[in-house]
């Protein structure tokens, strides 16, 4: 699955990402890192914490005032990684497709 079939992708590539893994075996963490980009129903991420295809995800992401209309939008939701993906700088990726939305304070 390439992760731009979706849609296209946002103006907005870079913005900040924490998550948690959801299951059995994953410890209570919270890692920070950054989308490289993003489209309608997912995006694609950095991270140094390796994850495989089917981990659920808790993520916390501050919108861009430029979609939410507002400095302090931010979503909370399930996402469930799709693909793994080498980085043009050499870096591992993931493709994470949204779930769910829980919320957005």
């Amino acid at each position: 699955m390439n992760a731009r079939s979706d849609a296209t992708t946002s103006h907005l590539e870079r913005m900040p990402v924490h998550f948690r893994c959801l299951g059995i075996g994953c410890e209570d963490v919270e890692y920070t890192t950054e989308t490289v980009s993003i489209w309608l129903y997912g995006f694609l991420m950095r991270s140094r914490r390796e994850l495989t295809a089917g981990t659920i995800l808790y993520l916390r992401m501050r919108v861009p005032i430029e979609i939410s209309g507002s400095p302090f939008c931010e979503h909370h939701g399930i996402g469930r990684v799709v693909s793994e993906h080498e980085l043009e700088d050499g870096s591992v990726g993931y493709s994470v497709k949204f779930e769910s939305a829980a919320s957005s304070a």
